[in-house]
């Protein structure tokens, strides 16, 4: 007796901690029945999605949650054990329309008698780490101060613009800019009006250039590279004329 009542006490004890640790989490937890309807869901849920607790059970979250839903087979093999569980990225839905990407866990749980009694679904939003990844993508192939592309993306983009003309019989264009009297310039007036000048410039670079074409900037240097792909070596000769005046007009 004394044993069972020790054992009921450790359960409950369990069972209080596991609840505690549903309800804190940062990560949204979903409690599904064997049909995959929620019947429970935390907080973090609520922060993530929008969806108050009771708007969502009794729901499917393949009907509302995900945007690419999971399949029939996939559940099947979760309920089969083989394996019992998964884990991936993919994207999910708030209540407002907004998307987010997410890490998703999903085990499927048995009864005593070896039976599908519900899954355990746990996501995380990784839209932050996926804009961080995007920012430091930008800064390895831009230059920081125009955000023109630098040596690196110069050199990638331009591989490929080469590659694509000589499968189309094009030629590849590339305009080389450099600013005259641009030393006067950080000597007289300071680094920091240098600084706004080649921003200046780059901007006006881009608005006169096609969306296809590719500008790009070396470091600590006063020079640009556009280039862009031509059917001809005419209209290649012919760019600058219509792109660089136009950017130094006054605006």
């Amino acid at each position: 007796m004394a044993r069972d009542v020790t054992r009921q006490r450790q359960m409950e004890q369990q069972l209080h901690q596991a609840s505690i640790v549903f309800q804190t989490s940062a990560e949204g937890i979903l409690i599904l029945d064997a049909q995959r309807r929620i019947v429970s869901a935390n907080a973090a849920f609520t922060q993530l999605t929008g969806y108050p607790s009771e708007a969502a059970l009794q729901r499917n979250p393949d009907d509302f949650l995900h945007v690419q839903p999971h399949t029939e087979p996939f559940y099947q093999q979760l309920a089969d054990n083989t394996p019992d569980h998964w884990h991936g990225d993919m994207l999910c839905q708030r209540r407002d329309g907004s998307q987010f990407p997410c890490r998703q866990h999903i085990c499927a749980v048995n009864d005593e008698q070896g039976q599908l009694s519900h899954y355990v679904l746990a996501f995380s939003d990784l839209s932050a780490i996926r804009a961080a990844e995007e920012h430091i993508h930008h800064l390895a192939y831009h230059d920081e101060l125009t955000g023109l592309g630098n040596r690196h993306h110069l050199q990638r983009e331009l591989e490929k613009e080469i590659r694509r003309a000589e499968r189309n019989g094009h030629s590849v264009g590339i305009l080389f800019v450099d600013l005259d009297g641009f030393k006067q310039v950080n000597d007289t007036l300071g680094h920091g009006a240098g600084d706004q000048l080649l921003a200046s410039i780059a901007k006006r670079l881009q608005r006169h250039l096609r969306s296809s074409d590719i500008a790009t900037r070396r470091a600590a240097t006063n020079s640009c590279w556009p280039f862009r792909t031509c059917s001809s070596r005419k209209s290649a000769r012919g760019w600058p004329k219509t792109c660089w005046p136009s950017c130094a007009t006054r605006s």
